[in-house]
C-alpha cells in the first residue's frame, strides 16, 4: 500500500462526512423514541402489534443491505460509486417518513393501521438501505489508517448523538406537560406534526452538506472493472466476505450489542414515563444525557485506540455498562433510592437527587455503548482492507453492508423483544397509568436484560487478533 492511501485524513473532511450521519439519525431516533407512543397512545394499536410492524421493517431493511453494497460496489459513473444513491436514498428515506405518520382518520381497524405502519416503514427502510450502505462505505474510503478510523467513527458516532439531544428536546417542544387529570401531551396527536417537522428540516440540511463536502472523494468510476449486477455475483461476493472469520467475529457481537442498545433505547421511553415519572423537562434532561454520555464514549474510544487495540476498546465499554445498569436495577427496582429522592430547585427546574443518581447509572450504560459501536465499524474497516490486500478486490460496498445488515437486524429483534416484553408485563394500549408493580417489571426485563446480553458480546470478539502491529504485519506482506 503506497503513502497515499496511508496518509491521515484532515479532521475537516471527517466532520464533514460526520453530518451525513445525521440523516438517518434524526428520523430513526425519532421514530425510536416516539412512533411507539404514537401508535400505542394516540392511534391505540397493541404494543406488540407497533414494535412487530417496526421491526419486520428493519429487518427487512437489513436483508436488503447486502443487495445495495454488491450494487454500489459494481456501479460506475462519472459521479462515483457512492454518492448518487445517497442523494436519491436521502430524498426518499425523508418522503416516506412523513407519510409513516400521516395515518387516516378513517383507518379503525388495528390490521388496517398496523399495516400502514409496516407498508410505509418498509418503503422508508428501504430508502435508508440506498442511503446509508453506500455512506458507510465511503467512510471507509475516505480514513484508511488504523488510529484515523477510529478517529472517524468516534466523530460521526459523536455527532450521530448531537443529533439525537436535538430530537430529545422534543420532550420540551412539542410534549410540554400537562396539569393533572389533563390527557397527557404524548397521546395528542397535534404534538407529533412539530416534531416531524423539525426532524424533516434537519435531515434536509444535514444531506445537503454531506454531498457537497464530500464530494470531492467522489471519482470518476466508469472505466474501473466490474463483475456486474448479477445475482450470481452478488451471492459470490457476499458468500467472500461472510467466509472471513474475521469480520464475523466483528458482525456476531454487534448482533449481540446492539440488540441489548435496542432494547434499553426502546423500554427506557416507557420508564422514563410510567415509572419514573418525570416531567417534560426532566425527560429532556435524562433522555439527552444519554445521548451525551454515547458522544463522549464514542470520542473516548477513539481515544483508547490510540493507546490500546480496538477488542480492549470493547472490552471497557462493556464492563461500563455492566455496572452502570445493574447499579440502577438493584437502586430503583429494589426500592434502595425511592423515585422523588431529595427534591430540589436549580435555575427554576424541579430535580431531585433520585434524577441525579439514575441519570448517573443510566448513562454510564450508554457511555460503554458509545465505545463499542463506533469500534465495530473501525473493526470492518481493517478488515476490509486486509481483504483488499489478499484477494486484490475492494469490497468495502460489502463488508458496509453485512455490517449495516448484522445492526439493522440486531435493532429488529431489540424493538420486537421490547413490544413483546412491555405486553407480557402487563402493558395496555392507550391507557394513562400503570401499577408500580407492572413498571418495576418493565424497568427490571428492560434494563437487566440490557446488562446480560452486553456481557454475551464479548464472547465472540475474545479471541480477535487485528491490532496496529498485525495490520502493519499484512499491509508490509502484502
Amino acid at each position: 500500500m503506497n503513502a497515499t492511501e496511508q496518509q491521515k485524513t484532515p479532521s475537516t473532511d471527517i466532520l464533514a462526512y460526520a453530518s451525513g450521519d445525521g440523516v438517518t439519525s434524526v428520523i430513526l431516533n425519532s421514530i425510536m423514541n416516539f412512533a411507539m407512543l404514537f401508535y400505542t397512545q394516540v392511534i391505540g394499536l397493541d404494543a406488540t402489534l407497533a414494535g412487530l410492524a417496526i421491526s419486520v421493517s428493519i429487518f427487512w431493511d437489513a436483508v436488503t443491505d447486502p443487495v445495495m453494497g454488491h450494487i454500489t460496489d459494481n456501479t460506475r459513473s462519472r459521479w462515483g460509486k457512492r454518492h448518487p444513491y445517497m442523494l436519491v436514498g436521502g430524498l426518499l428515506t425523508i418522503f416516506f417518513y412523513v407519510l409513516l405518520w400521516l395515518v387516516p382518520d378513517g383507518l379503525e381497524n388495528k390490521y388496517a393501521v398496523f399495516a400502514w405502519l409496516m407498508g410505509f416503514n418498509l418503503l422508508m427502510r428501504t430508502a435508508i438501505t440506498v442511503f446509508l450502505v453506500p455512506y458507510n462505505a465511503l467512510g471507509f474510503e475516505i480514513c484508511t489508517d488504523y488510529a484515523g478510523r477510529s478517529k472517524l467513527q468516534g466523530v460521526r458516532w459523536a455527532f450521530n448523538m448531537f443529533i439525537n439531544i436535538l430530537t430529545a428536546f422534543g420532550w420540551v417542544l412539542f410534549f410540554p406537560d400537562r396539569p393533572e387529570g389533563q390527557l397527557k401531551a404524548t397521546a395528542e396527536a397535534g404534538n407529533y406534526v412539530g416534531l416531524v417537522g423539525a426532524c424533516v428540516i434537519i435531515g434536509l440540511a444535514l444531506l445537503a452538506v454531506v454531498l457537497i463536502t464530500t464530494r470531492k472523494y467522489a471519482h470518476d468510476s466508469r472505466n474501473e472493472p466490474t463483475e456486474g449486477n448479477k445475482p450470481s455475483a452478488m451471492f459470490r461476493d457476499i458468500f467472500q466476505t461472510l467466509s472471513d472469520p474475521l469480520p464475523r467475529m466483528v458482525y456476531l457481537m454487534t448482533i449481540i450489542a446492539i440488540t441489548s442498545a435496542t432494547f434499553v433505547g426502546s423500554v427506557q421511553i416507557y420508564v422514563y414515563e410510567f415509572f419514573m415519572e418525570f416531567s417534560s423537562v426532566q425527560k429532556t434532561i435524562v433522555h439527552s444525557s444519554t445521548m451525551v454520555a454515547f458522544a463522549i464514549g464514542s470520542l473516548a474510544g477513539a481515544g483508547l485506540a490510540k493507546r490500546i487495540d480496538k477488542k480492549s476498546v470493547i472490552f471497557v465499554g462493556v464492563s461500563l455498562g455492566l455496572v452502570g445498569n445493574i447499579l440502577l436495577c438493584l437502586l430503583f427496582v429494589g426500592g434502595i433510592v425511592p423515585r422523588d429522592f431529595a427534591p430540589f430547585e436549580c435555575c427554576g427546574l424541579k430535580l431531585s437527587g433520585g434524577l441525579l443518581i439514575f441519570m448517573l447509572f443510566h448513562d454510564l450504560f450508554w457511555l460503554g455503548v458509545g465505545t463499542m459501536i463506533p469500534s465495530s465499524y473501525a473493526m470492518v474497516a481493517d478488515v476490509s482492507e486486509i481483504g483488499k490486500i489478499q484477494t486484490g478486490k475492494l469490497r468495502d460496498g460489502s463488508y458496509s453492508a453485512v455490517l449495516s445488515f448484522v445492526f439493522k437486524a440486531s435493532q429488529s429483534l431489540g424493538v420486537f423483544f421490547s413490544g413483546f416484553v412491555l405486553t407480557r408485563m402487563g402493558f395496555e394500549a392507550a391507557q394513562e397509568h400503570y401499577s408500580l408493580e407492572i413498571m418495576k417489571k418493565v424497568t427490571l426485563a428492560g434494563f437487566l436484560s440490557g446488562a446480560v446480553f452486553a456481557a454475551i458480546a464479548l464472547i465472540p470478539i475474545w479471541k480477535y487478533p487485528i491490532t496496529r502491529a498485525y495490520l502493519e504485519k499484512i499491509r508490509k506482506l502484502g
